[in-house]
């Protein structure tokens, strides 16, 4: 049988292993949240680059139509 400080230490093994290994998962959950925050982020900026280029290109449009016009 365990002496009575062997069992302690290794209850206490074990809870600090249960415990790190909890923490392990909250930081897994967290970088898999980051992860998910910069692919939306990178989804929305191509999105914002395309929508501005079209803006760039009816600009172009329209000041075209503009210079026809005699002031």
């Amino acid at each position: 049988m365990f002496p009575s400080s062997c069992f302690r230490r290794h209850v206490s093994v074990v809870h600090v292993s249960v415990v790190q290994a909890q923490s392990m998962e909250q930081i897994r959950l967290g970088i898999e949240d980051i992860s998910e925050g910069i692919q939306d982020n990178s989804a929305t900026a191509e999105e914002s680059s395309a929508t501005s280029q079209q803006f760039a290109a009816q600009a172009a449009m329209l000041n075209e139509m503009v210079k026809q016009f005699e002031i």
